[in-house]
């Protein structure tokens, strides 16, 4: 029995690979071995196209002992030489078929296996390269905020010497009683960033570590981590930035 198709159970099977329905159907009496599907093709032919090497020897073994039974038969009542010579001929085809399978799927495993370990070496590639690359860009970030660092306290350097060797500090001021608070000033002392050596002056956002170590918010967005322990920068210091802004008259 045919479906829509025009295929048997039996050409289902083999053309989906299922050895176990097949050896089943061969313990069955009435089964057509010799079917074909739409396309003329047989059971042999549909388990090679679809690979299915164990469907195709199982097939091949059948159809072999079948022969080998009609060249028993053969033998026995005599019959001409040439169907011992057909049976023969089916042997060494059967042989040549199922070595010719054999080394296509070695072919098949063989690239495969060399895909992959390509794929492999590509990716270790390319992880490397990124790898480095990312390196490479915390390396320049460093070393520009160490020349940033480098040229302020150079700077601030020559500004305290400036302070030192300036006249007014070799002519004090002529009344030592006058206090500091008769007299404010509109610049109190500045509060450098220890990172950067610019103002933390109001209104800037002043933030710190675990163990009290100061940042301004342009550093920590730069370095998130603390320059003198390594923590995490992650709170704000509003204590500092109250108190600046009291000095600073910003209330």
């Amino acid at each position: 029995m045919k479906d829509e198709n025009g295929e048997t159970a039996l050409m289902v099977a083999v053309e989906s690979g299922h050895l176990s329905h097949v050896e089943e159907m061969a313990k069955m009496d009435g089964v057509d071995w010799e079917t074909k599907n739409k396309k003329g093709e047989s059971l042999e032919d549909v388990a090679r196209k679809m690979k299915h090497a164990a469907v195709l020897e199982f097939l091949e073994q059948r159809k072999y002992e079948a022969v080998a039974e009609v060249a028993t038969v053969a033998r026995v009542v005599e019959l001409p030489a040439n169907a011992l010579e057909a049976f023969e001929a089916l042997e060494v085809k059967q042989s040549e078929e199922k070595e010719e399978l054999n080394t296509c799927l070695e072919k098949e495993k063989e690239e495969f296996e060399k895909k992959q370990i390509q794929e492999k070496e590509d990716f270790e590639k390319n992880q490397s390269q990124e790898k480095n690359e990312l390196e490479e860009k915390q390396n320049n970030a460093q070393s520009q905020i160490h020349q940033e660092f480098n040229m302020k306290m150079s700077k601030l350097e020559m500004k305290l010497e400036a302070l030192v060797t300036s006249p007014a500090a070799d002519h004090p001021t002529d009344h030592p009683t006058d206090h500091p608070t008769d007299h404010p000033t509109d610049h109190p002392t500045d509060h450098p960033c220890p990172v950067c050596m610019e103002s933390m002056a109001p209104p800037s956002q002043i933030f710190h570590c675990p163990n009290g170590h100061l940042s301004c918010g342009v550093c920590k967005e730069k370095l998130p981590n603390c320059t003198i322990c390594n923590q995490a920068i992650k709170g704000r210091a509003t204590d500092m930035e109250q108190m600046l802004t009291t000095l600073y008259n910003m209330e």
